[in-house]
C-alpha cells in the first residue's frame, strides 16, 4: 500500500471505515498498516532470500585491532575475537571474546579439534593436559572481573575489567620445560572455540526471560534488541508471538522415533550486518513472515498451513492477469539443501535434495540451493525445502485488479480464490498488497499454495545424513604402577626455599598417555591440578607449598578417545609428604617406611610381613639376610649437584634372635663409606654422617651383610628395618616419614 496514502487520509480527517458486506474495515487499519509495512520492515523483506554464506567463519579466532562483535542464538560453536594477549612468568595468557549479550552457559571448549573435557577449569586431554586451564564468562549483568588475569597482572587488570555484557574465556597456556615443549605444545599454542547455549530471550507466554532455540522468541529478541531494529516492545504483538512460539514448539514425528521441535534456529553473526539480513535468516528459518496488524503492532505468523478465511470472487475481481506454473515454467525441480550438522563440528552438510521427478522427465534437472545454516537438523531442513519448492514453483500465479472489496484480504497471509472462467476454486499466497491510489480498488499479486505444502510424513525425510567415525580411539590406559614422589627445592634466596613435590610412575615405553597428578592439604575436600614435568611419566607441582603442612597426592594415565571423550585410569591410592620449612630437615629417601620398597641395589635378601614399628605402627618390615651377601640398598632423590654437600643418613634396625652385626652404608657411585653396627633387641636409631667427593653420580642408604663392608660377624640372620632417612645436615632429626 502506497505510504503517501497516509498523510492523504490524516489530512482530510476521514474517521469510520469502510464496510463490505458484514465486514467493516476502518481507516485507522488502513493506515496501521502503511506505517508499520513502510516504516518498520520495508516492502521487499519477506520477498528476498538471505546471503548464502560458505562454512562458518564464527569458528575462526579473529585477531585484529577493531573486530566486530559477534550475536548469537540457540546452540553454536564459536571462537571469537582475541582480547588480551600477554606472557606473565612463563605462562602465556589470552583472552578471546565469544560473543556480546549474557549467554546461558558454556557446554564444551575445544582446542583445535579436540574436545578438551574440561574439569574445574583445568584441561584432561592429550597432548596439553592440565597444562592448559580455562576461565570462561557469561556476559552477565554482574559479572566481575577475571580472577587469572588479576592474579597474573596485579594492578594492570583490575576490579573494574569486568566485561559486562561480552561472554569470554581466558586461556592459560601452562610453562613446560623445554624439552618437552613440544610434546605438550606440539603446534603451539591450540585455538580454543566452544560450544555455548547462548542468547537468553523473553518469552510472552511465560514472561521468563531464558534460553530458548524457537525462532519466534529469536525473532523478536532481534526485533526488539537495540543493536537489531529497536522496536519498543510495547509495539510487538504479544498474541501473535507466542501463537507463533506455541508453533515452533509442536512436536514432528521422526523416522528414527521420537519427535522434535518443529522450528528451531541456531547461528552467529557479526553486529555489522544489516539487522535485515539478520531478520530474513530468522524468518527462514521457521518459514515465517512479520505482518502489521490493525492495531499498529509488529506481528508474526506462518510456519505451517492455515486454510483462507477471506475468498473472492467474480463479484470482486474487475480484470486479472493469469500464469499456469506447470512443470515445463518450473524455476526449479532440484532444491539441494544444506544445513549445520552438530555431528560434524557444527559445519554446514549437504542433504538429500528435494526433488520433483514429473518435472525433471519433461525438462530435465533445473537445480537451486537453499543453504539453511541457522537450522540444526536435517529433518527440519528437508521440511522447509518442501515448502520452499512448492512457493517458488506455483501452479498458478494471478494478478487482481479489484474492486475496494478486495480489501477484505488486507492483512491476510491467503485467501481463496473462485474464477469459474480459468476453472480456478484454490488457495493463494498474497505476495503482494496494493490499495491504488483514489481508494477505489486493489491489486494484489497471488501464487497458488496449498495444504500439501506442510503435510509431512517420516517417510519425506530422505536419509539422515552420515558423519565419517573417529576411528583413532587407543585403548584406555593402565592403572600406573611405581607412584612415588619426591620433593624439589629451590633456593630463591639466602635463607629462603620453595619446595614442590615431584610425582613419579613407571615409564611404558611407546604409549599414547600421560601421567597426570592432582594433590590437596591433608584433610581438604578440594583437589588441585598438577603440571607436566620432564618427560610424559612425572608430574609437579605448579606452585610453592605451604611449609610445615602435610599434602595428600594422587596419580593417573590419561589418554584420550576421538575428539568427543577421553580417558584416564583409576586414580591411584594416596600418599602424603610433609613439607617442613627447614630445607635440612628434609628427608630424601623414598618410600622412606617400607625397605621392600626402597629403589636400590639387593643381595641375597628376602622380607618377611610388616612388623611393629618404634613410632606404634606396623610399617617396619623383616629383612632375611644371607650369610656374606645380603645387601639392602636406598636410593636418595637429590636435587642439584652432590659434590661438597654433608647428608647424615640413618635407620631404625634392631634384631629380633640371632643376628648381631650389620654395616650403615653410604655409597656415592665412586666411594663407599661403612659402619659396623652392633644389634640388639631393641630398636635402635643408628646414623653416618659423609661429605660427597667430587664425580659422586648417586647416593644410596644401605645396610650390608658382607665382609667387605666391615661386618665382622656375616651370619645370615633378620634384621627388623624402619624409617630410613637421608637428611642434609649434620646430624639426625626425628623421623620424616616420606610415602
Amino acid at each position: 500500500m502506497p505510504a503517501v496514502l497516509i498523510p492523504v487520509i490524516t489530512a482530510a480527517g476521514i474517521t469510520g471505515g469502510i464496510t463490505i458486506g458484514a465486514t467493516t474495515i476502518t481507516y485507522a487499519s488502513i493506515i496501521a498498516y502503511a506505517v508499520t509495512t513502510a516504516a518498520t520492515i520495508g516492502a521487499s523483506l519477506l520477498l528476498s532470500q538471505p546471503k548464502k554464506q560458505k562454512g562458518d567463519p564464527q569458528q575462526v579466532t579473529v585477531k585484529q585491532a577493531l573486530p566486530p562483535r559477534i550475536r548469537s542464538y540457540g546452540r553454536v560453536k564459536v571462537a571469537g575475537a582475541v582480547g588480551f594477549f600477554e606472557a606473565s612468568l612463563g605462562s602465556l595468557y589470552q583472552l578471546v571474546i565469544h560473543g556480546e549479550g549474557e549467554w546461558d552457559a558454556i557446554e564444551e571448549w575445544w582446542l583445535n579439534d579436540k574436545n578438551a573435557a574440561v574439569s574445574g577449569g583445568a584441561v584432561t586431554v592429550l597432548p596439553w593436559g592440565t597444562n592448559i586451564t580455562i576461565e570462561s564468562h557469561l556476559g552477565g549483568a554482574d559479572q566481575a572481573a577475571s580472577p587469572m588475569l588479576a592474579a597474573a597482572y596485579p594492578g594492570i587488570w583490575t576490579p573494574n575489567h569486568r566485561l559486562r555484557g561480552l561472554a569470554y574465556s581466558v586461556i592459560r597456556y601452562g610453562w613446560v620445560p623445554e624439552k618437552v615443549f613440544g610434546k605438550v605444545y606440539p603446534n603451539g599454542a591450540p585455538a580454543l572455540r566452544v560450544v555455548a547455549r547462548t542468547a537468553k530471550v523473553f518469552d510472552p507466554r511465560s514472561g521468563a526471560t531464558a534460553f530458548s532455540e524457537n525462532p519466534g522468541l529469536c525473532t523478536r529478541d532481534h526485533l526488539t534488541y537495540a543493536r537489531g531494529f529497536g522496536i519498543d516492545p510495547s509495539l510487538i504483538d504479544a498474541a501473535s508471538f507466542s501463537s507463533f512460539a506455541n508453533t515452533c514448539d509442536e512436536a514432528v514425528a521422526l523416522g528414527a522415533g521420537g519427535t522434535e521441535p518443529r522450528y528451531r534456529v541456531a547461528f552467529s553473526y557479526e553486529l555489522t550486518q544489516e539487522p535485515r539480513e539478520v531478520l530474513r535468516t530468522l524468518l527462514q528459518s521457521c518459514d515465517a513472515e512479520i505482518f502489521p496488524t490493525a492495531e499498529g503492532k509488529v506481528g508474526i505468523r506462518g510456519g505451517k498451513w492455515q486454510a483462507p478465511s477471506v475468498t473472492l470472487t467474480a463479484d470482486h475481481i474487475r480484470t486479472y492477469r493469469y500464469e499456469q506454473g506447470n512443470d515445463k515454467l518450473a524455476a526449479f525441480n532440484r532444491l539441494k539443501l544444506t544445513f549445520t550438522h552438530r555431528g560434524a563440528d557444527y559445519q554446514p552438510v549437504e542433504i538429500d535434495p528435494w526433488e520433483d521427478l514429473d518435472s525433471q522427465a519433461e525438462v530435465g534437472v533445473l537445480a537451486q540451493d537453499l543453504t539453511l545454516q541457522q537450522v540444526p537438523s536435517f529433518t527440519q531442513a528437508r521440511r522447509l525445502g518442501k515448502i520452499f519448492s512448492a512457493k517458488g514453483n506455483p501452479r498458478h500465479r494471478l494478478v487482481l485488479q479489484t474492486n475496494l472489496g478486495g480489501i477484505l484480504a488486507l492483512g491476510e497471509r491467503c485467501v481463496h480464490v473462485v474464477l469459474d472462467e480459468l476453472g480456478l476454486d484454490d488457495d493463494f499466497l498474497i505476495e503482494k498488497f496494493e490499495i491504488v491510489g483514489d481508494l477505489s480498488g486493489c491489486e494484489i499479486t497471488l501464487a497458488s499454495l496449498s495444504a500439501e505444502a506442510y503435510a509431512w510424513s517420516t517417510a519425506e525425510e530422505g536419509a539422515p545424513p552420515t558423519v565419517p567415525q573417529d576411528t583413532s580411539i587407543p585403548a584406555p590406559p593402565p592403572d600406573p604402577t611405581g607412584f612415588a614422589l619426591a620433593l624439589v627445592r629451590t633456593q630463591i634466596s639466602s635463607g629462603a626455599w620453595a619446595t614442590r613435590v615431584r610425582a613419579t610412575v613407571d615409564p611404558i615405553t611407546g604409549a599414547p598417555w600421560v601421567t597426570i597428578g592432582r594433590y590437596r592439604r591433608l584433610g581438604s575436600a578440594n583437589w588441585l591440578d598438577m603440571t607436566a614435568g620432564d618427560d610424559a611419566w612425572q608430574v609437579i607441582t605448579g606452585d610453592a607449598l605451604e611449609n610445615d603442612v602435610t599434602y595428600e597426592f594422587q596419580v593417573a594415565l590419561a589418554g584420550w578417545g576421538g575428539t568427543s571423550s577421553q580417558s584416564i585410569s583409576a586414580w591411584t591410592a594416596s600418599k602424603t609428604v610433609e613439607v617442613v620449612s627447614d630445607p635440612a630437615m628434609a628427608n630424601w629417601l623414598p618410600h622412606s617406611d617400607d625397605p621392600q620398597a626402597w629403589v636400590g641395589v639387593s643381595g641375597a635378601i628376602s622380607f618377611g610381613g610388616p612388623v611393629a614399628d618404634p613410632l606404634g605402627g606396623t610399617r617396619g618390615r623383616a629383612v632375611t639376610f644371607a650369610a656374606d651377601s645380603g645387601n639392602l640398598y636406598g636410593q636418595a632423590v637429590v636435587d642439584g649437584a652432590l659434590a661438597g654437600r654433608t647428608f647424615t643418613l640413618s635407620a631404625y634396625v634392631r634384631a629380633p634372635s640371632g643376628k648381631d652385626k650389620i654395616a650403615l652404608v653410604a655409597e656415592t657411585g665412586i666411594a663407599t663409606d661403612a659402619n659396623e653396627v652392633t644389634l640388639t633387641s631393641s630398636w635402635q636409631r643408628v646414623s653416618k654422617t659423609v661429605t660427597v667427593s667430587l664425580g659422586a653420580t648417586a647416593l644410596w642408604l644401605g645396610l650390608d651383610n658382607r665382609s667387605s663392608r666391615g661386618v665382622s660377624d656375616t651370619a645370615a640372620g633378620v634384621v627388623e628395618v624402619f624409617g630410613g632417612m637421608v637428611q642434609e645436615r649434620a646430624s639426625a632429626t626425628d623421623y620424616k616419614s616420606v610415602p
